[in-house]
């Protein structure tokens, strides 16, 4: 049982392709056979129909030959001599080769002159050819054995009348059957000469042959007794122009009965007999042209669904190794949207939720480190600040007392260590952001002007132009005082990307299906490299000679807070612009 898709498809194609081809083939070779047989079965009885034409006329020259004998006027007179009777006998033989002799009897049936003076004086009024001719008839006998010369003869007999149309006697020339033998043995050498073991002969009412290409057969075999016929069965496969088939011989075999006509009134059948695999050979080449046929269709069809089954499955074998080897951790590129529709999207599904995992492992990632970095703060920040304090104490007393203040590293020194409390007390908002949430309802709208307010006088002296593009938006409910530190930490972050001036657009708008606020900050400044874009919220990481990275960290951690995120698109040397992500509601978080 196939269990690769692969192997499905190439035998689902198989089968719906070669079903309706054999269907169609198996109709169309049947129709073909069909027409063929009936061709070859016609083409038989058309021999056989040809022979007993042959036949007949043969059996009408025999019947004209004694009608010529009949009205010869020597042989009508009852005073006519022997010698003229022998003459005109022999005259008749000579000319007519067909026949090996004549004889002459008087209406008694005494012979009066044999050509071959065999049987002269002898009474052949018992004969049974005799009673029909002395009644006025011709007649044609069957062919049979004679006791006296043991071969095959057929009589023919015809009454002689007087002028005044007495019967005065019979006369009877004797047909020499080569010749009609000979017609069966053309036919075969016909037939050699094609290729083809056909042969005809002869049979009578009683089945037995009375003329075969084999000549040892002749009245010595009976047709009826070897292929268990009668003689009504086999004059409706003439009548009916039916095939028989020999099991005997495996032979097939077409039967015409040969007409009769006045003075031959025999049953004579001639048969044509051809070798069954011989006659079906044209069926055989049918079949082996349907199967080669077959073959080529089959071949061509699976040389066609082996690539389109390649094609279908090569994309989602793609998928299936991107699947295991992302399920593996292993870096996984892209799957390209250039297959089939429904692959396409089930390729741009994958695309999005391995871009969305790896986002979210960024995101824990990031989440971890500023959960680490809180707890560092949150345990040594403390120890730090209590020595510094000491330290500025001590310093001012100095100060007080005009001890060293003409040394002009003394202002430097309470410059950095004002620096120093500045770092521990973003140290402390970064270890603890959430500890003092008062959430209200909040038009960020508003908490922007009030931010940009802060910004007003050095934003000229930066040559920075601010353009503010702020839509109509619903309240949220947050702190507005921890996202006013966001928004600062931004804008500034911007103001400092832009040493030579530039221009920083800020932009609110609302997604109603997301149910989101978005909050963008556009500037202009130098831009980030994926790599910097990547580190971004990691504590500590800065691109400020003063930075310590702690303001975008405490950021992103704010409105991680606030159950939103922020994303980054930046290209070096042209801006950046920083996308806030904010529900309307905040449920997740407790206000104070």
């Amino acid at each position: 049982m196939a269990k690769t898709l692969y192997s499905r498809l190439l035998l689902f194609a198989l089968f719906i392709s070669m079903v309706p081809m054999i269907f169609v083939g198996y109709i169309s070779y049947q129709a073909h056979k069909e027409s063929l047989t009936k061709e070859m079965d016609q083409n038989l009885f058309l021999l056989s129909n040809n022979l007993a034409v042959e036949i007949e006329n043969f059996i009408s020259e025999r019947l004209m030959d004694v009608n010529l004998l009949q009205e010869n006027e020597l042989l009508k007179k009852n005073n006519a001599s022997i010698e003229d009777i022998k003459r005109e006998l022999k005259k008749f033989v000579q000319i007519h080769t067909i026949y090996e002799g004549a004889i002459l009897t008087d209406d008694q049936g005494i012979v009066i002159y044999d050509t071959n003076e065999g049987v002269i004086g002898k009474d052949l009024s018992k004969r049974s050819w005799f009673q029909p001719a002395i009644h006025g008839n011709i007649y044609i006998s069957d062919i049979y054995l004679s006791p006296a010369l043991n071969k095959p003869l057929l009589t023919l007999v015809g009454p002689i009348t007087s002028q005044k149309g007495e019967i005065i006697g019979v006369v009877s020339p004797a047909i020499n059957l080569n010749q009609l033998y000979k017609t069966m043995d053309q036919f075969a050498n016909e037939s050699k000469n094609v290729n083809l073991s056909a042969y005809a002969f002869l049979i009578n009412r009683n089945g037995d042959y009375i003329a075969h290409p084999n000549r040892a057969k002749i009245l010595k075999e009976n047709f009826f007794k070897k292929n268990h016929l009668d003689l009504n069965q086999l004059e409706e496969l003439s009548k009916n122009k039916q095939i028989f088939y020999s099991t005997t011989g495996n032979t097939v075999n077409a039967f015409t009965r040969i007409k009769p006509t006045k003075g031959f009134q025999q049953d004579w059948y001639i048969g044509v007999s051809v070798a069954k695999d011989e006659f079906y050979a044209p069926l055989k080449q049918l079949l082996i042209k349907y199967l080669i046929l077959f073959g080529v269709m089959l071949t061509l069809i699976i040389l066609a669904v082996i690539p389109l089954a390649r094609s279908i499955v090569l994309p989602i074998n793609q998928l299936v190794a991107a699947t295991s080897d992302f399920a593996k951790g292993k870096k996984v590129k892209p799957l390209n949207l250039d297959t089939y529709q429904e692959l396409n999207q089930l390729n741009h599904t994958f695309n999005l939720m391995t871009e969305q995992l790896k986002e979210r492992e960024k995101q824990l990632i990031r989440s971890e480190k500023l959960k680490a970095a809180g707890e560092l703060a949150a345990g040594f920040v403390h120890e730090i600040r209590n020595p510094i304090t000491t330290i500025r104490g001590f310093l001012q007393i100095m100060k007080e007392e005009k001890i060293m203040q003409d040394k002009p590293y003394f202002p430097i020194i309470f410059q950095e260590i004002d620096r120093v409390n500045r770092i521990i007390t973003d140290f402390l908002t970064f270890a603890k952001p959430n500890t003092s949430f008062h959430n209200v309802p909040t038009d960020l709208n508003q908490v922007i002007d009030e931010v940009l307010l802060l910004f007003e006088s050095q934003m000229p002296m930066k040559n920075i132009l601010i353009d503010k593009n702020l839509m109509p938006i619903p309240k949220t409910v947050l702190d507005p005082t921890f996202i006013k530190q966001v928004f600062i930490n931004l804008i500034q972050n911007a103001i400092d990307a832009m040493p030579h001036g530039g221009s920083l657009t800020i932009s609110t708008r609302y997604e109603m299906t997301n149910q989101q606020i978005e909050i963008i900050f556009q500037d202009t400044g130098i831009g980030m490299n994926k790599t910097t874009i990547e580190k971004l919220g990691t504590p500590f990481f800065t691109m400020k000679e003063k930075g310590t990275g702690l303001g975008l960290m405490i950021s992103y951690r704010i409105i991680q807070e606030l159950n939103g995120k922020i994303t980054v698109d930046s290209q070096q040397g042209l801006g950046t612009t920083f996308t806030i992500h904010l529900p309307i509601t905040n449920q997740n978080r407790k206000s104070e």
